[in-house]
């Protein structure tokens, strides 16, 4: 008898299609003017956060996101910059040692991206969105927004870990 290995990869197969953004603005404010400058977005600030360990530290990302039902796809962006973080990390040994960051970036990026933005979704539902690219270029509070190429996106989706907000 043949045994097959339940694959979860199967169930939820990961975003295809994502943004890396650089802004001057706070969170809130830069969630305000795309709501406002892009109608068919209205994000807002979800109940759960996006958490990375490092170094015996738990550090926690604000993560925003708009479901869309008919179109069946799920928009999420993070703040690539922690808010806080638990966690004892091992003491500084020697004299000129650093004491543990309190923040971390999410994901550390050349370019200086402080916001990742992506689209959840069965790939032919989120196909659409390279569109997208124009439309963050031409939001007055964003500075640069480029698409984030399979390897980049291979990354957000394996550092991908939720947790309940506060």
């Amino acid at each position: 008898m043949a045994k097959f290995k339940l694959d979860l990869d199967e169930f939820h197969s990961g975003s295809h299609t994502g943004f890396g953004i650089l802004s001057r603005e706070g969170a809130l404010n830069l969630c305000y003017h795309l709501n406002l400058e892009l109608p068919e977005l209205r994000l807002k600030r979800l109940n759960e956060d996006l958490y990375s360990d490092h170094k015996g530290l738990r550090f926690y990302f604000r993560l925003f996101g708009f479901y869309d039902e008919n179109q069946e796809w799920d928009l999420k962006m993070v703040e690539n910059r922690s808010y806080r973080s638990d966690g004892e990390s091992p003491a500084a040994i020697g004299l000129f040692e650093e004491s543990p960051e309190a923040e971390k970036n999410w994901l550390p990026n050349k370019e200086g991206f402080n916001f990742f933005l992506w689209f959840d979704g069965n790939k032919e539902n989120v196909s659409f969105t390279l569109s997208w690219e124009k439309r963050l270029r031409s939001c007055s509070k964003i500075h640069q927004a480029k698409a984030l190429s399979e390897k980049e996106m291979a990354r957000i989706n394996k550092t991908i870990k939720y947790t309940d907000g506060l």
